[in-house]
């Protein structure tokens, strides 16, 4: 992991300036010391926006991240003692699946991450804010976009709504109090449907997490890795809320924006740096690498 750029948290909105490079995930890490009496939490730390050519392809809250990593990852940082230091971490990645996807990024895509630090208020007598990037060598199939929104549901009424994306991956619903039951419609047919206890016990399960675990639940659409299982032309979600009050579950949705002129100049970077490695083998006369390389590829890169 490397460190990409960092913030005071104290002169406002922390801009983070992403460095040209392939990466598999992006990490903020908010850390410093709370003020006198005072305990920062996750929600303080207010939205998260990452750009690309001055688009965004992220924008959620850090608390909402940092659940999605809990289902994706494992734990996360999250540490704050009242008067005394804090610590929170959270990873945007660039892929769910485990098929090679990375983020590629070069000196004119302009690309940043933003965290707001809207509810800071007098909260922290001190503090940095601090991106890194994960290395690694591959290319850019797609660009994993992360965008949420909060219904209001009323009691006891029915929620419907087209999901403004194509090619979802996964949906995430989280903060889920009152929620009573949960459909998903992939492409016209219905993918999920069931009560909400039920979808958040076999997400559970799903995620591999080791503890009961009620913050939320994942849908994946997306399990095989293969790019056409992601083709999704549209998904409607449908939401019904419980008798007993009204319900706000934030719906968090991964589409895949797929670019095919960045995914040619990834696997160009990719090969050149293959090539360069096996010169570097050739040179200082360390054969075996380069006869398994290839027995396995069937010729070596030129």
């Amino acid at each position: 992991m490397k460190r990409l750029d960092s913030a005071n948290m104290l002169a406002g909105p922390a801009q983070l300036e992403i460095s040209p490079g392939q990466w598999a995930a992006f990490g903020l890490r908010v850390s410093g010391t709370n003020a006198g009496g005072a305990t920062l939490a996750a929600a303080n730390l207010g939205r998260v926006t990452a750009k690309f050519q001055g688009r965004p392809f992220a924008s959620l809250g850090f608390d909402d991240l940092q659940i999605l990593n809990m289902m994706d990852l494992g734990l996360v940082e999250a540490a704050s003692a009242i008067g005394a230091a804090f610590a929170f971490t959270a990873v945007i990645q660039a892929s769910r699946v485990n098929d090679g996807n990375i983020f590629d990024i070069q000196e004119q895509d302009n690309a940043t991450i933003e965290l707001d630090l809207a509810g800071l208020g007098a909260l922290v007598a001190a503090g940095t804010v601090e991106l890194f990037g994960i290395p690694q060598d591959g290319s850019a199939a797609y660009i994993p976009q992360l965008f949420s929104f909060t219904p209001n549901i009323a009691a006891g009424t029915v929620y419907t709504r087209n999901l403004p994306y194509e090619n979802i991956s996964h949906v995430y619903v989280t903060v889920p109090t009152n929620l009573a039951s949960i459909q998903l419609v992939k492409d016209g047919q219905l993918y999920v449907d069931e009560p909400w206890a039920s979808l958040i016990a076999f997400s559970n399960m799903d995620c591999r997490i080791e503890a009961a675990f009620v913050l939320g639940a994942r849908v994946t659409m997306h399990r095989s890795g293969a790019i056409t299982e992601a083709l999704t032309d549209a998904c409607e979600v449908i939401l019904t809320a419980a008798a007993g009050g009204a319900s706000t579950p934030h719906i968090i949705c991964v589409s895949n924006d797929f670019v095919p002129t960045i995914l040619s100049r990834s696997s160009a970077t990719a090969q050149q740096k293959a090539i360069s490695t096996f010169n570097r083998k050739a040179h200082l006369g360390k054969g075996r690498a380069l006869t398994v390389a290839q027995a396995i590829t069937g010729s070596l890169p030129k």
